[in-house]
């Protein structure tokens, strides 16, 4: 009994052997628990160096960025700021260029050539962001506030210049047959984003309801200022910089003012602010 169960066993004469197959099972598990791993650690390290290392080196004593420990509140914060918006718009009445003053106390954006206000915009809505009021409490901040603010960059869902290039007929006789052209309109509704320097950004919309494309518009506007953000803070922790931390301030007002404000400034103008 014994015997033949050996020759059932045993391959037979000529056969070809069956291969055997690496047992793979053992080096696809070590894969597996490597990518929980580093899976598990990825938020953490993430957030070690996008977001406790930038916040520690800001609170930090003796850091630029660190808030003053005896900042002016009050009436004497209130003065300093009126007298730093001042003095930024005084330096911006001897450019060329159009300027804009936006004077968040008396809800107003002023567009002005030479210290000459040619618009007056009134604000019907302002949201400061949640990093507005712990900035002013920085004596750097509260300089920078002297000096007029340059554009960094700037998006809006109309273009800067409403160019429309029109081939003219040969002849008299092509002019009657093609008749009178009618020009296409603007979109009804506008959406504006302007980024300066010192880490602030106003978005400016409309008062006006806006239709449904407009939506559609606007969020693709916000991903685009969002991607722009995400890659300037990706360049500055790659150079081991803190990144730019963006305040965003919003202005509601009429439709027809944004349109004025984006299209009169260019890339030299420049800004004051009164917060």
């Amino acid at each position: 009994m014994r015997k033949a169960i050996r020759q059932m066993a045993e391959p037979r004469a000529g056969a070809p052997a069956q291969p055997r197959r690496p047992r793979r099972t053992g080096r696809w598990l070590f894969a597996l628990l490597l990518l929980l791993i580093i899976a598990a650690l990825l938020p953490a390290a993430a957030y070690l160096l996008a977001v406790r290392q930038p916040a520690q080196a800001i609170l930090a004593a003796g850091s630029p960025e660190a808030p003053d420990a005896a900042a002016p509140r009050g009436e004497a914060l209130r003065l300093i700021l009126d007298e730093a918006f001042w003095k930024a718009r005084l330096e911006l009445s001897g450019r060329g260029a159009p300027c804009l003053a936006v004077d968040l106390v008396d809800s107003l954006a002023i567009l002005e050539i030479r210290g000459v206000a040619v618009r007056r915009c009134k604000l019907a809505g302002i949201e400061r962001g949640a990093l507005v009021g712990r900035r002013l409490q920085r004596r750097e901040f509260r300089e920078r506030l002297a000096r007029p603010f340059g554009i960094l960059s700037e998006v809006a869902t109309l273009p800067k210049e409403p160019i429309q290039i029109e081939i003219a007929p040969k002849d008299t006789i092509e002019a009657k047959q093609t008749g009178p052209r009618k020009l296409e309109p603007e979109a009804p509704d506008l959406h504006y984003i302007l980024r300066i320097d010192g880490g602030l950004t106003l978005d400016l919309r409309q008062i006006e309801t806006p239709a449904a494309a407009a939506l559609e518009e606007e969020k693709r506007l916000r991903w685009q200022a969002r991607k722009d953000e995400a890659w300037a803070a990706f360049t500055a922790l790659v150079q081991r910089q803190l990144p730019p931390h963006e305040t965003v301030i919003t202005l509601r007002l009429p439709r027809d003012d944004i349109k004025a404000i984006y299209r009169a400034l260019i890339p030299e103008a420049g800004l004051a602010l009164r917060l």
